[in-house]
């Protein structure tokens, strides 16, 4: 009977513990797809389509100069944003709590390189590369993160259940220092 309990009780917290996982994975999905929502309106360009998102954009080399040993070669950080940072105080948040989502479209050679930072409250949930070279298959990451811990972690649309060599310490690096871009491009 002890053996029992002790075994109905180990399957519930494997299960509270599936299910929560479940529960964050599609917040952040729902997260993602409204952001979405919110920056194809932004674009529009009649006031109809406002999605109250502001946009800052860096582009290295856009007059498309070649580049020294790489020929071809582009980068472009877009920035979204719901307000001016520094303004939060007053709501006792983080100025960072404003950017919203990051895309960095690069192009070196003939290799196309998309990566997109997802934030909520200024911490980031959602990072999404992918990575096409030449005639070679397209690659894709995907990294999911709650309070700066990863939780599931895909390649190529497969479930890697080993966080171990994601990188997810150098997505998170590189998430830090393009938040600190963010505020820069105020400065």
């Amino acid at each position: 009977m002890k053996k029992l309990s002790i075994f109905l009780l180990f399957l519930f917290g494997c299960f509270v513990l599936v299910y929560g996982q479940d529960d964050k994975l599609k917040n952040i999905r729902t997260l993602y797809a409204e952001t979405n929502e919110k920056i194809v309106k932004s674009k529009l360009p009649n006031e109809e389509g406002w999605g109250n998102l502001y946009s800052n954009e860096l582009v290295i080399n856009s007059n498309n100069g070649s580049w020294r040993a790489v020929g071809n070669y582009s980068n472009k950080i877009v920035f979204w944003y719901t307000d001016q940072p520094g303004f939060q105080e007053e709501q006792n948040k983080s100025e960072l709590s404003v950017l919203i989502k990051t895309e960095i479209n690069t192009t070196a050679s003939v290799g196309q390189y998309h990566e997109e930072y997802l934030y909520d409250d200024g911490k980031l949930v959602f990072y999404y590369k992918t990575s096409s070279y030449g005639d070679e298959p397209k690659q894709e990451w995907r990294y999911y993160f709650v309070e700066g811990k990863l939780f599931r972690y895909q390649e190529n649309q497969e479930l890697i259940k080993d966080f171990s060599k994601s990188g997810a310490t150098d997505v998170l690096k590189k998430s830090e220092s393009l938040q600190k871009l963010f505020i820069q491009t105020f400065n």
